[in-house]
């Protein structure tokens, strides 16, 4: 058996630790910050009077929050500079599932990418013409990470939600 010196040890340990620490100071940092745009997003919605009965994060950047009893949509996206909007759900007339793509590729090595997946929201064009609810931006992530059924859940529970009106 090889004897171990203390000394090698006690300087690999460093090492990693040395690697490992700014990576974990880095998932703390995201986790606290997506902690916070949390609290906003309902603190927000409580400063509204809004009890917010189904709610979905995703991103660290977006939110979205249904209140059946005020009947009202809320959205957050602070992926350029914060925003909630509140949308009631009798202006809105219909619900619509976008999806934006394109091909790369020939043959059989053809791949389709998604640019964007979008949930039109629409209403009376004088009242409320149209508002989309950005699920995915392609100019600002790379790819999908569970946003397309998210999309989906969302667009079934908000038809549900306007038919029971």
């Amino acid at each position: 058996m090889v004897p171990i010196d203390p000394v090698s040890t006690g300087i690999s340990l460093l090492a990693i630790c040395a690697f490992i620490f700014p990576i974990l100071r880095a998932c703390i940092r995201q986790k606290a910050q997506r902690a916070l745009q949390r609290a906003a997003f309902l603190n927000e919605a409580k400063t509204r009077d809004l009890h917010l009965s189904q709610t979905d994060f995703w991103r660290g950047q977006y939110g979205i929050g249904l209140d059946t009893a005020n009947q009202t949509v809320v959205y957050y996206n602070t992926s350029s500079e914060p925003t909630i909007q509140c949308i009631s759900l009798p202006d809105i007339r219909e619900v619509r599932f976008h999806k934006t793509s394109h091909l790369t590729g020939r043959g059989r090595s053809r791949e389709e990418i998604v640019d964007r997946l979008e949930i039109h929201l629409l209403g009376e064009p004088a009242v409320f013409p149209c508002f989309s609810l950005v699920f995915f931006d392609g100019d600002k992530h790379s790819d999908l990470c569970g946003e397309w059924p998210l999309a989906k859940k969302w667009e079934q529970l908000l038809r549900n939600a306007i038919a029971g009106i």
